[in-house]
């Protein structure tokens, strides 16, 4: 039989919001070595989540349609910046 696994507590980086999850369980999953849990913000999150997706959109995309959308990205995102402050 074998032997009962024990509970281990973890204190690790948490989401802010509703939608990050994925993000954290993937980055959680690329970066742990396997006995301290990593630390990571969400600004590290935020680049995880542009690097991941320039991963995926290579595969498929030309190295200008990439670029073109993320700028695209950076735009969206400072425009929507400059309309909540």
């Amino acid at each position: 039989m074998p032997a009962a696994a024990a509970a281990v507590l973890i204190i690790a980086t948490q989401q802010q919001n509703e939608y990050d999850c994925g993000l954290y369980v993937m980055l959680y999953m690329e970066t742990w070595n396997g006995k301290n849990p990593p630390y990571f913000d969400t600004k590290d999150v935020d680049k995880y989540r542009m690097n991941i997706t320039k991963r995926l959109l290579n595969d498929n995309l030309k190295k200008a349609e990439v670029e073109t959308l993320f700028e695209n990205i950076k735009n969206s995102k400072s425009r929507r910046g400059s309309n909540t402050k």
